[in-house]
């Protein structure tokens, strides 16, 4: 995508303070299309497998799980998910852990179910490897594992036992070093692998629903255009789709609608999707005088077909229609 043309759509705005508008009922959400559904379902038949060792660690059938795949595509969500409808005790713990932190933060808590997210590092570390393996096997006594986790250094001595659950989410799977093959067979490695037609249907099935951010929402109709711009930029540029490009996308477009950008909302997301700022193709003077004269032109029409015929010709939300109207009136005053 280095020169990739933006068709047109990478356009300015401007920054305006808000203007009350009416507020308009929600839509409904609608159903996803037959194709998405059997993708959807498709993937679904994925993450039951997820979903049941997650449950087999909290309900302790089994005492890990380590689950890997491509970044943003529902990992974590789909394990917490599941962590809270079980109503589990669960800890989480990210970024970097030392062995010593590990060793620690199971022996405060010893009875929980861990998910440890995104903690490559720690697989490196040989003392949370042996820390790891003490916590997740033990031998069967009276029909239970007896894991008894230690830890030995100068002059100290700590121990403790681990009747717990620990989950691992990665981006990458277990090395091949010897050591992190003897945990695989303790934490029941599994990858997640979707394909960006599922992930397609999924970041749909999403914007179906709406996105709420504080008290602003973004309704079906514009999170679907997001997607939609998501989904055809990434795969033209052989990217594979993230649904955190969805959520930030939706935030992008909803700081549009509420006229606290200067550019326009695909712009932005372009810019996110390139990780490089991007010309935008239209000065702002400009792109207020467009707005102003589309406004001018449908100012008499009736309000449905004045908002259809807006959002058409500049894909702007009726809080911007009003804002122009506001500044045609503005502008005839001043001439009186």
């Amino acid at each position: 995508m280095e020169n990739e043309d933006t068709g047109g759509t990478a356009t300015a705005d401007e920054i305006t303070a808000p203007v009350a508008v009416p507020t308009n009922q929600r839509e409904e959400t609608p159903p996803p299309t037959p194709e998405d559904q059997a993708l959807l379902e498709t993937l679904d038949r994925k993450l039951m497998v997820i979903r049941d060792r997650v449950r087999s660690v909290v309900k302790r059938y089994t005492t890990g799980f380590f689950l890997y795949g491509e970044g943003g595509n529902c990992k974590s969500y789909t394990v917490t998910g599941e962590l809270d409808r079980l109503g589990a005790d669960y800890k989480v713990h990210n970024s970097r852990m030392t062995g010593r932190g590990l060793f620690d933060v199971l022996e405060k808590h010893p009875d929980s179910t861990h998910l440890l997210e995104d903690v490559e590092g720690l697989f490196r570390d040989p003392m949370a490897q042996g820390v790891l393996r003490s916590a997740l096997w033990g031998q069967r006594r009276d029909g239970e594992q007896e894991r008894l986790v230690t830890w030995n250094a100068f002059k100290t001595t700590l121990q403790f036992y681990f009747t717990g659950g620990i989950v691992v989410t990665s981006n990458r799977p277990l090395g091949d070093l010897p050591e992190l093959r003897a945990l695989a067979t303790r934490v029941n490695p599994v990858q997640l692998a979707c394909t960006n037609h599922e992930i397609a249907a999924l970041m749909r099935k999403v914007a179906l629903g709406g996105y709420q951010h504080r008290d602003e929402y973004l309704g079906p109709a514009a999170c679907l255009e997001v997607a939609a711009f998501i989904i055809e930029h990434c795969l033209r540029a052989n990217r594979n789709l993230d649904m955190r490009l969805l959520m930030n996308g939706f935030a992008d477009r909803l700081q549009h609608e509420a006229g606290e950008t200067e550019c326009d909302w695909r712009v932005l997301l372009h810019c996110r999707l390139v990780e490089r700022a991007v010309p935008a193709k239209e000065s702002r003077a400009e792109r207020m005088q467009r707005e102003r004269e589309v406004a001018g032109e449908i100012k008499g029409l009736p309000r449905e077909e004045r908002l259809k015929v807006w959002e058409q010709k500049t894909g702007k939300s009726e809080a911007a229609l009003y804002r122009r109207l506001a500044e045609l009136d503005g502008v005839f005053a001043s001439e009186k």
